[in-house]
C-alpha cells in the first residue's frame, strides 16, 4: 500500500517520540466544546481513504498511529507511546493521551485502531474517540481522563486483543484503576447503548434492550475484568456517542 506523504510526514512524530509522556504539549485544540459531526466524519474519511487496512505491526499501522499521536498532542494531552509485543520482530503501539494537568485518571476511553490483516474496517468510532478528546480538553484541561489507541486488538497471535492486554498490564504497574470506557471499533450506526457498569449512569433505560456487542469489545471486556477493572463498552450512532461521552465526562469537572 502506498502510504500518502499528508499522513506520512505524521511518521516522524512516532519515531522521534518517546514511551515517556512529552514535555512539550500544545495548548488546547480550537473550536467549540461539544463534538462536531463534521469533524468526525473528516477522521473517518482520512482513514478510509489513506489507510483503510491497518494490520498489527504494519507500517500503515504505524502511520495511523502517528496520526493519532498529533491530534491528541494539538487537544492538549501529553503523548505516550506503550509497545505491544506481536510476534517475533513484530511490534505494534498503543498510543496513549495522558490527563493534561497529571491528573491521576479516573477514566480511560479507549478504543481499537488497527484492523484485521487484509480487511478494512468502517473508522468512526476513531473520529469519536479523537473528537472527544479535543472537545472534553476544550472545556477544561484539569480533567482525570485518560486516552488510549489500542494497537493489535485484532492480532492473530493468541486470542488477538494485545493492545488490551499491554494497557491492563501497565495500568496494573502504576497503580492505577480507572473506569474503563471501550468504544466498540465498528459503530452500529443506531441509538446509543452501553453493557457495563457505567451504562446506567450514561442513560437509565439502556439495559432494557442490549444489542450484541462486537466481539473484540467483548474479548477485550473480558482482558478488563480479569485483571479486575470495571469496563462499559459502548455503542450506537457516532455522534451520539459522542455527545452522551463528553457530557458524562466533563461532570468529572464539576
Amino acid at each position: 500500500m502506498k502510504t500518502p506523504a499528508l499522513l506520512a510526514g505524521l511518521s516522524v512524530v512516532v519515531l522521534g517520540c518517546s514511551a515517556s509522556p512529552s514535555s512539550e504539549v500544545a495548548p488546547p485544540a480550537p473550536g467549540p466544546p461539544d463534538p462536531q459531526p463534521e469533524v468526525i466524519e473528516r477522521h473517518r474519511a482520512q482513514f478510509a481513504e489513506e489507510l483503510p487496512q491497518r494490520p498489527p505491526g504494519s507500517n500503515e499501522e504505524q502511520v495511523a498511529a502517528s496520526y493519532i499521536l498529533g491530534f491528541l498532542q494539538q487537544a492538549g494531552y501529553p503523548g505516550r507511546l506503550d509497545g505491544v509485543p506481536v510476534a517475533d520482530l513484530v511490534r505494534s503501539t498503543n498510543v496513549i493521551g495522558t490527563p493534561p494537568e497529571g491528573a491521576t485518571p479516573e477514566y480511560l476511553v479507549a478504543v481499537p485502531y488497527g484492523t484485521p490483516p487484509n480487511q478494512a474496517l468502517d473508522a468512526r468510532s476513531l473520529g469519536v474517540f479523537l473528537e472527544v478528546a479535543r472537545a472534553l480538553s476544550v472545556r477544561a484541561l484539569e480533567h482525570p481522563v485518560e486516552f488510549v489507541a489500542l494497537g493489535a486488538e485484532f492480532a492473530e497471535q493468541g486470542k488477538g486483543t494485545l493492545g488490551s492486554i499491554a494497557m491492563a498490564s501497565l495500568l496494573r504497574e502504576e497503580s492505577f484503576e480507572p473506569q474503563v470506557i471501550y468504544l466498540s471499533p465498528v459503530l452500529s450506526g443506531d441509538a446509543f447503548h452501553a453493557q457495563g457498569p457505567l451504562a446506567s449512569e450514561f442513560e437509565p433505560d439502556v439495559a432494557a434492550n442490549e444489542p450484541p456487542m462486537h466481539q473484540v469489545a467483548r474479548a477485550a471486556a473480558d482482558v478488563y475484568r480479569n485483571e479486575e477493572f470495571d469496563v462499559t463498552i459502548v455503542d450506537g450512532d457516532a455522534a451520539e456517542v459522542a455527545d452522551t461521552l463528553v457530557a458524562f465526562l466533563s461532570e468529572t469537572l464539576r
